[in-house]
């Protein structure tokens, strides 16, 4: 399988932008990426990490938060919503409008409203 770098070498290389989902949710994984991890993918081109989202308590919030500030991570959200059967309510935990123009500016890919 590919290393964190060839992924995002090829995704960069591509016009995209590099988000981490569920980054502080211990719920799928049973296990969260640690600073050390975020700062290696953050060194290798990581441009955000979704903080809002209902998988992360107070504390990954915050924690999570405080990286994205610290290196001027995009900070997004969502509700991950596919349908029924979870909790999660569909357009909780938005991403701000302005975080959104961010990514479209970034990609290469136009965005048609």
């Amino acid at each position: 399988s590919p290393t964190s770098h060839e992924v995002v070498a090829a995704v960069k290389g591509a016009g995209g932008v590099i988000l981490i989902a569920h980054a502080g949710d211990v719920s799928r994984n049973r296990r969260l990426l640690s600073d050390d991890q975020i700062e290696a993918l953050i060194s290798e081109g990581l441009d955000g990490l979704e903080v809002w989202h209902r998988g992360n308590s107070p504390e990954q919030r915050e924690r999570l938060l405080t990286i994205c500030r610290r290196h001027q991570l995009l900070v997004t959200g969502g509700s991950d919503w596919h349908g029924k059967g979870k909790p999660n309510k569909l357009g909780e935990n938005l991403t701000d409008e302005a975080t959104v123009e961010e990514i479209v500016h970034r990609g290469v890919l136009p965005l048609y409203r």
